[in-house]
């Protein structure tokens, strides 16, 4: 976890604050989208050298009958469809059911960075 002063990058906000070099982050970091399609702080690779790689467009849950909005599940290695509200934040809120490429269910809990996120069910 990094900390950053004043408004961060995150969610809407394209133009916020991200870490700079610091232990763990030796070249700091920039504000772009990131795989669930929205803002957030990436790594520079070097001094400010972005990453050669582009994030993934989001999965389309248009009409989905899992529901209707991308939802990323740490450790998953792409998106998934769930309901309105969803976890997210600082929203307890609904999580990935079972689906095509997601064989067991998921769960809404508090990550280490102190935000709501969705995990593979224990």
């Amino acid at each position: 976890i990094f900390c950053v002063t004043g408004i961060a990058c995150a969610g809407a906000i394209d133009d916020g604050n991200c870490p700079g070099a610091q232990d763990g982050l030796a070249f700091g970091s920039f504000c772009d989208l990131v795989r669930t399609g929205v803002y957030g702080c990436r790594p520079y690779t070097a001094l400010n050298q972005k990453p050669a790689f582009t994030v993934p467009p989001t999965i389309n849950c248009a009409g989905n009958p899992a529901g209707s909005t991308p939802v990323s599940v740490v450790g998953a290695m792409q998106d998934f469809c769930a309901p309105e509200p969803v976890c997210s934040a600082n929203r307890f809120g609904n999580c990935p059911g079972t689906q095509s490429g997601l064989t067991q269910a998921t769960s809404c809990t508090v990550l280490p960075n102190g935000v709501h996120g969705c995990v593979f069910a224990s």
